[in-house]
Parts: structure tokens; C-alpha cells; sequence
């Protein structure tokens, strides 16, 4: 066994035994896509690419049986770049059938790169990569990194991340740890000491997803000022005003005032350990009440407090807050996804500017609302949904009513 076999973070364990009892099902795969103008030098890029994969170790491990488990070996490998030369309707019909394209797991679990070429000075910078390997956090880290040796070129290796094996051990140690995995699961058990039910927004029986659907819409720049001006009015994040009117939104739809929403946390708390490409991401519970009569700035005050706990103990695997909820085993989100990400914002590099969005977000077994920022101020918003619960028609109908409520929430003080 090479001397790079490493143990499998707790995520990893979590979603390895999904793949093995759903071979073939490609809902695990990200993918993302670097929209670049400028005079980019494919072979500069090429070579920034390569560099990147020999540094993240995540993206060379290959899962190798040992002793009864499953442990990740770090491989010496190289990722295939696939050259294209599409019109943009064809490329972005290319970039969806393969990130429905699955990974076979007895391989090194390479990410799968192209550079398509739309014009002589537009590309698109995709990549696709198993979510097993690496959480969002890890993808937008690896976007970066391309772009920071791109411009470094041979100095591009001061840069480089730690080694995976520190990301794993700090893991390991942290689930072992009776002081911070004990005080965290005393903290989950007082929030949830008895039975939940978990919020959808579909009325259909669960099925896990195979697939999923999405539409796409962009809150308005003028909206997206008033939504930052309420946040200020009340000294909270943006995103915490955006967890809270989607709560909000859950309300209105569905009468519960008691909403759970899940929120995707990236499960580093050491700071030191953050530039690690790797994949230790979590899905836990966040409870907003939304009362009748509240205010805006009550709900965004109280949802805050809600949202500061769960960040603060958001290592805590999902699955042992399910137990607490009388959940085990239970395979639902705890409610709706709420996805803030760094998606639509401007890079510039090399001579070249680039935004960078997502083609997939991974698996979504009920609802997701994903919103990220545009260069101009605006919030692009993506709903995405398990097809077994939502068609197609009811997603863009969430994604318009969500917009539009948006714009309600940012105008009005009251709910």
C-alpha cells in the first residue's frame, strides 16, 4: 500500500457509501465554468491547469480497500484537457451532458478539464470533478489556483497548498476529540431534543435524486442595493438577510411557521487549514420561526442568532444531528438548501477578465436556491431541484416568485 493511503475524512465516509450503493449515478459530480474574454494563451493555461492537479493532492487519490476499509492513495496522474471550438448554445449543451457523465471509482479520481473556444479572444475554462474528492469550497480553491499560476508562472509554486494529509488528520482528531466533537454534539442535542419534521416545498413522496433541473433569473441591482441596505439597517451579512427572506419565502409558500432550511457549511474552522483542497463540507439544520406580525429586521435579527450557532458548530456531522431530531437514517434535507456562493464576480488575470459559474452544484435531494453576486451589484439566483419532486415548471415558477419576493422583502418592514 503506498505510504500516501490516508483514512477518509467523515464527509468522504458519508458520500463514498451513497456512490458504492448508487454506481453509475452521476448527481455527485460539480461542475463549474471560468467565462474568460481577453487574449488567453491556451497552452499557458494548460500547463496552469496541470500545475494545479500535481499540487492538490485531493484531486490524484485513488480509493484503494485496506484492512476491511476504504482508504484514499495519492497517485502520480495527469488530467486530460479537451480542446473545443463551440458556438455558445453547443458548448453549454456540452458542459451539461458531461457533468451528467459519472466517474468511474476505480480510477484516480482525475477532475475532467476543457477549454472551449467560442471566439478568438472568448473561452470557457470548464471543469467537472466528483464531489467525493472535493466540496464547492475546494472547487472555487482550485479556479484560483489556476488563475494565480497562470500569472505566476514559475514562481506559481510559492502558492502551492499543504499536503491532504493534514486536512484528513485535523479531521480524524476532531471526531476523536471528546472536548470539541463533545461540546459540539451537546450544542446540536439542546437545539433539537426531540422528534422534527423536515420542510419541503414539494408535495410528492421522497425519492433521492438521479438528476436534477434548474432555471435561472437575476435579482436586480436596484433590489440587491435595498436588500444590502436592510442588511446594514440591522448590522447583519447580506447572506444572513438572504437566509432569512428564504425562510421567509418557505413560509409563504407552505404555511410552516417553524421553517427548517439546510444550509451547506464548509466544515473549516482553522484557518490554517483552509487553502487544502479537499472535501470535509456539511449539510446542517438551521431553525428560523417566522412569526405573524414580525418585522423584516426582527426576522433577520433572530434568524442571525440561529445562523451564528449552527456556523459555530457546523463541523457536527448532518447525520448526528438527524439522530438528535429522531431522524436516523432519515435520507431528506432538513428543509430547502440555501447556497450563498462567490459565483459571477469578476477575476482579471494575465490580460484577461473572468466570472466564474456553476454547471452543477452537486447533489440536491430537494430544493436549492443558489445565489451568488454580478460586477454591477446584481444577485444572480439559480433554483435547482430534484426532478422526482419538482418538473421543470414549478422550478421556474419558484425561481420568479423567489425574485419577486425578494423585491417585496427589500421594499416592506413588515413580513
Amino acid at each position: 500500500m503506498p505510504e500516501t493511503a490516508l483514512p477518509l475524512t467523515a464527509a468522504q465516509s458519508e458520500l463514498w457509501q451513497r456512490c458504492v450503493r448508487e454506481p453509475g449515478n452521476a448527481v455527485y459530480n460539480l461542475g463549474g465554468v471560468y467565462d474568460i474574454h481577453g487574449p488567453l494563451d491556451p497552452a499557458r493555461w494548460t500547463a496552469a491547469v496541470r500545475t494545479a492537479v500535481r499540487e492538490a493532492e485531493t484531486l490524484r487519490v485513488r480509493f484503494v480497500p485496506e484492512a476491511g476499509e476504504t482508504r484514499q492513495a495519492v497517485v502520480a496522474a495527469e488530467p486530460e484537457i479537451a480542446r473545443l471550438e463551440l458556438s455558445r448554445d453547443a458548448a453549454e449543451a456540452w458542459m451539461r451532458a458531461d457533468v451528467r457523465t459519472p466517474f468511474d471509482l476505480t480510477a484516480p479520481m482525475l477532475p475532467r478539464f476543457a477549454l472551449i473556444r467560442l471566439a478568438p479572444e472568448h473561452h470557457l475554462g470548464y471543469v467537472c470533478v466528483h464531489h467525493v474528492v472535493s466540496d464547492g469550497f475546494s472547487q472555487l480553491l482550485l479556479f484560483r489556483r489556476i488563475l494565480d499560476i497562470y500569472d505566476a508562472g514559475p514562481d506559481a509554486g510559492k502558492g502551492a497548498p499543504a499536503p491532504l494529509r493534514l486536512l484528513v488528520e485535523d479531521d480524524v482528531a476532531y471526531h476523536a476529540d471528546p472536548a470539541r466533537h463533545g461540546t459540539d454534539r451537546a450544542v446540536w442535542a439542546s437545539r433539537f431534543p426531540g422528534e422534527c419534521e423536515p420542510t419541503t416545498l414539494s408535495s410528492r413522496p421522497f425519492v433521492p435524486a438521479a438528476d436534477f433541473v434548474r432555471e435561472s433569473e437575476v435579482v436586480p441591482g436596484a433590489v440587491a442595493q435595498q436588500l444590502r441596505a436592510a442588511a446594514w439597517e440591522v448590522r447583519a451579512a447580506l447572506p444572513v438577510l438572504l437566509i432569512a427572506a428564504t425562510a421567509a419565502y418557505v413560509e409563504r409558500i407552505t404555511g410552516t411557521t417553524d421553517v427548517l432550511l439546510n444550509l451547506l457549511t464548509t466544515a473549516r474552522t482553522d484557518a490554517q487549514l483552509r487553502p487544502i483542497p479537499g472535501m470535509v463540507a456539511n449539510a446542517v439544520p438551521v431553525p428560523v420561526t417566522v412569526r405573524p406580525g414580525m418585522t423584516r429586521g426582527e426576522l433577520v435579527t433572530e434568524a442571525a442568532v440561529e445562523i451564528k450557532r449552527t456556523v459555530r458548530h457546523q463541523r457536527y456531522r448532518g447525520r448526528r444531528v438527524r439522530e438528535h431530531m429522531g431522524l436516523p437514517g432519515d435520507p431528506r434535507p432538513f428543509g430547502p438548501t440555501v447556497n450563498i456562493l462567490r459565483v459571477g464576480q469578476e477575476r482579471h488575470f494575465g490580460g484577461c477578465r473572468a466570472t466564474v459559474h456553476d454547471v452543477s452544484t452537486g447533489q440536491v435531494d430537494d430544493i436549492e436556491f443558489v445565489i451568488g453576486e454580478t460586477p454591477d451589484g446584481g444577485l444572480p439566483l439559480t433554483v435547482i431541484a430534484n426532478p422526482a419532486l419538482y418538473d421543470q415548471d414549478e422550478v421556474a415558477a419558484h425561481a420568479s416568485r423567489f425574485v419577486a419576493f425578494l423585491a417585496d422583502f427589500a421594499r416592506e418592514g413588515s413580513l
